[in-house]
């Protein structure tokens, strides 16, 4: 039970610096009254979605996190089935990979936005996807699967790139809508991909498989990043999200 104490803990902490360091964004010009139709996630979603110019990102959002949590979904059995890895080579490899992401997510956002705009930034991100996920799709040597996990990094500049597409295309007193609108995107996802994942990793590594295949999954994930890639460049463009 201690990585559950360790959680609320640092919950604890993220709650206390909420509290006394982040400052009030809503201001009296913003505030609007208080509707209980657009207080639930349904609402939400159907209010923001009406919004001009929401849908498209929304939807390339929601794929993105269906495709993007195939990691947490089967690491652990894609690492026990592919490469023979225990249970702390399994744990050192997710650790290298939030490790990579963290520092991707510090160093790499800011400077690819500002050098390419949100935009080329979505569309780089989502190519570095594809290229990353087909490789564990593929590979069979556990040293590769590490090698290609800091390129990973790269990928991360997506989310950040999205949000802020996205945080523009609504107005001010939607903000905060919005971002409760992409949490239960993104709650969503994380029910989906799990199911869909999983029921892949179980078809091609199961008794009766066609093909033993443990990244199957991961090629599953690279083709909705296609998806979510066409979805995105077929879009309008906002000459704001363009490099400056």
């Amino acid at each position: 039970r201690a990585p559950f104490f360790a959680a609320a803990a640092m919950a604890a902490a993220n709650l206390a610096l909420g509290w006394w360091v982040l400052p009030e964004t809503v201001t009296e010009t913003t505030r609007r009254r208080f509707s209980l139709a657009r207080a639930n996630p349904l609402g939400a979603l159907g209010a923001v979605s009406r919004l001009p110019g929401l849908r498209r990102p929304l939807a390339v959002f929601l794929i993105l996190g269906i495709a993007m949590n195939v990691y947490p979904s089967v690491w652990a059995y894609y690492g026990q089935a592919r490469f023979g890895w225990g249970e702390g080579m399994v744990g050192a490899s997710l650790a290298l990979y939030g490790v990579a992401f963290a520092a991707g997510q510090v160093a790499l956002v800011r400077p690819a936005i500002a050098r390419f705009g949100e935009h080329r930034a979505v569309v780089l991100g989502i190519w570095v996807d594809i290229v990353t996920l087909t490789g564990y799709g593929l590979v069979t040597s556990g040293l590769a699967a590490l090698l290609i996990t800091p390129v990973t990094a790269l990928g991360g500049v997506v989310t950040p790139a999205l949000q802020a597409i996205l945080s523009r295309a609504a107005p001010a007193d939607a903000q905060g809508e919005l971002q409760g609108v992409l949490a239960s995107l993104n709650a969503i996802a994380m029910i989906v991909s799990p199911l869909v994942m999983t029921g892949a990793f179980s078809a091609f590594t199961g008794p009766g498989a066609p093909v033993f295949a443990p990244g199957a999954p991961f090629l599953l994930a690279a083709l909705m990043m296609v998806a979510a890639m066409l979805l995105h460049v077929a879009g309008p463009r906002d000459a704001r999200a363009e490099p400056t």
